[in-house]
Order: C-alpha cells, then structure tokens, then sequence
C-alpha cells in the first residue's frame, strides 16, 4: 500500500485531460469544426485551465514532498531550473 501513496493520482488526471483537450481542439479546428465553435474555444479553455491546474498541483506536491516525502510528483518542476533542460522541453 506505501507504493500507491507515492502515486500522484491527480496529477494524472490534469494532465491526460489537459492533453487530450489541447489535440482535439488542434486537430478538429478549421476541419471538423471552426475554430470560433463552443467546442473548440472550450476545450481550449478548460486545456488551458487544466494545465494551469496541473501546474499549480505539482509545485504543490513537489513542496509537500520535501516535507513528507509522501507522494511524488509526475513532473518535478526543479528539472526547468536547468536552462538546457527547459530549452528542449519548450
């Protein structure tokens, strides 16, 4: 059971989310929908505030770790303080 409590469920979630709702919008924009259209402008709205989440949630948990050493984030957000690091994610 320690083993599940290290897993960052929420994490997760925001991110799967956040990414299946950023591609569908890409991809349906200007094809299947226009890019004006409620699910287009929603769903990059509601992305974009779920990777805002995710974003947000890490820090927390990263911080939260330090302290605990609980739970693990997805994405330590210590690995953008490399310039090279960050310059390839981006």
């Amino acid at each position: 059971m320690r083993k599940w409590e290290r897993i960052d469920f929420l994490g997760c979630l925001l991110m799967l989310g956040a990414s299946i709702l950023v591609v569908f919008a890409l991809e349906s924009a200007g094809t299947r929908y226009a890019w004006g259209s409620a699910a287009i402008v929603g769903s990059l709205a509601v992305g974009s505030m779920a990777w805002g989440g995710f974003v947000g949630w890490e820090v927390w948990v990263e911080r939260k770790q330090k302290e605990s050493g609980r739970q693990e984030p997805i994405f330590p957000m210590r690995l953008l303080k490399s310039r090279v690091l960050a310059g390839m994610l981006l």
